[in-house]
């Protein structure tokens, strides 16, 4: 599984490709043939699986629910595009299950004001040219009791996959009802399927000016004063430093809970 989606998505060819050289020494100057690798003295290293193999074990994991975007396009009378997403309340609290059991093995949440069980979710969007013609969106889910971790794409997990870009009528449609199943979960006591009793903080980050402009109905990024948050404009933007002294221009946010 690391083979194929380390770095991204490999195709058939070329997982087959690494899964043929996988456990082979090549011989320089080609004089030798090809010995296999060895780990410990007489211990070959394993050949990994067939891509078929690995196929057929991938769709029997359990991924949780998952709904069609067209469906959910017609439920809301808008633009349908491919793609899906997943059920706010039950992908958090198997998030809160897998962290919390993580967790008793090695210490990894950080509770904020000591609040034992209450998790700060992160929930945020962003579109990217995908292919020559194609622009996919997705919406991530983390919880920023990680710290420091947050910053790894392998603590943010796929809430909603599509084949539009972020500011699509889909996407403004999904953003409204998944404000609502926020608001349904947030600082709830809840109860996970292993026990744990757990609450949710939740914030909406925007992913960058262009997504929080489109979705406050503001102009985007490529206007003259482009920021909903500041004066600022393509005129000065660059034209000053960014520092903890009022005599600088541009002041860093504090992003203290």
């Amino acid at each position: 599984m690391r083979v194929l989606y380390e770095s991204r998505l490999l195709g058939k060819r070329k997982y087959a490709s690494i899964r043929n050289s996988s456990d082979v020494l090549n011989e320089s100057g080609g004089r030798e043939k090809n010995q296999k690798a060895e780990f410990l003295p007489g211990v070959e290293v394993p050949k990994i699986l067939p891509n078929k193999n690995l196929m057929s074990f991938l769709k029997t994991i359990d991924v949780g629910e998952l709904r069609d975007l067209q469906t959910l396009a017609t439920e809301l009378s808008t633009e349908c595009v491919p793609g899906v997403y997943r059920p706010l309340k039950p992908y958090l609290l198997k998030l809160a299950d897998l962290y919390m059991n993580l967790h008793k093995q090695i210490p990894i949440l950080h509770w904020f004001h000591g609040e034992e069980g209450l998790f700060w979710v992160a929930i945020g969007a962003d579109g990217a040219p995908f292919g020559e013609d194609v622009c996919a969106t997705a919406y991530l889910v983390g919880f920023l009791n990680l710290l420091n971790r947050t910053q790894s794409c392998n603590e943010n997990h796929l809430l909603l996959r599509a084949n539009c870009q972020e500011d699509h009528p889909l996407m403004k449609a999904y953003t409204q009802q998944l404000t609502k199943e926020m608001e349904e979960v947030e600082n709830k006591l809840l109860t996970t399927e292993k026990g744990y009793q757990v609450r949710f903080t939740i914030k909406l980050i925007p992913s960058d000016m262009k997504w929080a402009s489109s979705f406050s109905g503001e102009l985007n990024n490529a206007a003259t004063y482009f920021s909903p948050f500041a004066n600022v404009s393509q005129s000065n933007k660059l034209a000053h430093n960014v520092w903890h002294h009022r005599r600088f221009r541009w002041n860093l946010a504090a992003t203290e809970l």
